[in-house]
């Protein structure tokens, strides 16, 4: 039998449907001079995409007949958030800062590109997904082990007046969800 239209209508009165813009992000770099100017990034935060999750499979062949069995899981590792740029260049700056952590490119200043490649578990990002009420959260997705991949490019125009965004490309060691309170399979 089909579901009617009544069923769909109660079930989204209850467990509303996510809009895109039902999420708040933290950024912790590790470094309290990053964290500094990182600490109201949500304000600024315009776009990321959650990572996925990957099961991989091998077949095995018996009488000709494959069947997969499977090998390894893989995460995401490869993330960007679009941020929109503040007037002052700080949140700019805090990740190129965050990236020069790891290869220090300051050239004139006689660098070597020395820096710290250790894993460093103090630098997470989490995006907070809100619930219908859009002040509490249903759960948080945490990106652990971030490096900075790469700071974008900063668009201007003296034809356009759109707002100004650059994106930030970074990887992660492993990635979790941190808690859901809500729904099935929380905790």
């Amino acid at each position: 039998m089909a579901v009617p239209l009544i069923n769909f209508l109660n079930k989204i009165s209850t467990n509303q449907i996510r809009t895109q813009n039902m999420f708040e992000m933290t950024v912790t770099s590790g470094y309290n001079d990053v964290d500094k100017v990182l600490k109201d990034i949500t304000m600024y935060g315009q776009g990321f995409s959650l990572p996925n999750r990957t099961q991989e499979f091998t077949d095995v062949s018996f009488k000709g007949y494959s069947v997969p069995v499977p090998t390894v899981m893989k995460m995401e590792q490869d993330h960007t958030i679009t941020i929109n740029s503040d007037v002052d260049g700080e949140l700019r700056r805090a990740f190129l800062a965050w990236a020069a952590k790891v290869s220090d490119p300051a050239i004139s200043d006689g660098s070597v590109f020395a820096g710290d490649r250790r894993v460093n578990n103090k630098s997470i990002i989490r995006i907070h997904l809100l619930d219908n009420n859009m002040t509490d959260v249903s759960e948080t997705y945490k990106m652990i082990g971030v490096k900075i991949a790469s700071v974008g490019n900063l668009q201007v125009s003296n034809t356009d007046s759109g707002v100004a965004t650059f994106d930030v490309a970074f990887k992660s060691l492993y990635w979790e969800i941190e808690n859901s309170t809500k729904g099935a399979l929380v905790g």
